[in-house]
């Protein structure tokens, strides 16, 4: 069963930011946040439980999407997100550059659809388990994984900078630090 996956596109383009949305949800991606600068990705970011956000890199106002990407990164409630450079202009520099933001996925403008596919398969394929694993070779947490943690009572252990649930037979593995961040996030979300 494929779960539910929350993006935001972040680009001073209405047709681009559009042409992403209508992409997703072609794809099954149906909650699709819009934002028009920088500035307002990031209030966005804050404020909901992303799986990922695609970020142009040339935007108006105070922050590029290069500045966003930082911001992010920065946040610890937020820096797990996943992030998708978008823009037309990227050159080797620039790739670099958000390479060390963080960014590891790059969409060129104008799209070829397939390219953008591929790009957001994993996360299609992420979301179909509720414990996948990450780069750092944890559990990359969603909401319904962190759900369940907090509905259940799980034999915790630490091992290393890794934090482990045994659920019976089921074992669920994750960054210490990364869950310490996203469950901090899901308890200000639960105690509204």
């Amino acid at each position: 069963m494929q779960k539910k996956l929350k993006a935001l596109v972040v680009d001073d383009s209405i047709t681009i930011r559009k042409i992403i949305k209508a992409n997703l949800n072609k794809l099954g991606v149906n909650e699709v946040f819009e934002a028009a600068n920088a500035e307002e990705g990031f209030k966005i970011a804050k404020t909901t439980f992303l799986d990922v956000a695609f970020i142009d890199y040339n935007m108006p106002g105070s922050m590029n999407g290069l500045d966003l990407a930082h911001k992010i990164r920065a946040d610890q409630k937020i820096s797990s997100l996943r992030l998708i450079a978008v823009s037309a202009e990227f050159d080797e520099k620039l790739v670099e550059q958000f390479k060390e933001a963080g960014v590891k996925e790059f969409i060129e403008k104008p799209f070829d659809l397939a390219k953008f596919n591929i790009a957001i398969k994993p996360l299609l394929e992420d979301k179909e388990s509720d414990s996948t694993i990450s780069e750092s070779g944890g559990t990359k947490l969603t909401k319904d994984t962190l759900e369940r943690l907090f509905a259940t009572q799980p034999q915790i252990t630490v091992d290393g900078n890794y934090i482990v649930f045994m659920f019976g037979n089921e074992k669920i593995t994750m960054d210490i630090e990364t869950f310490v961040a996203k469950s901090f996030y899901f308890l200000d979300i639960t105690s509204e």
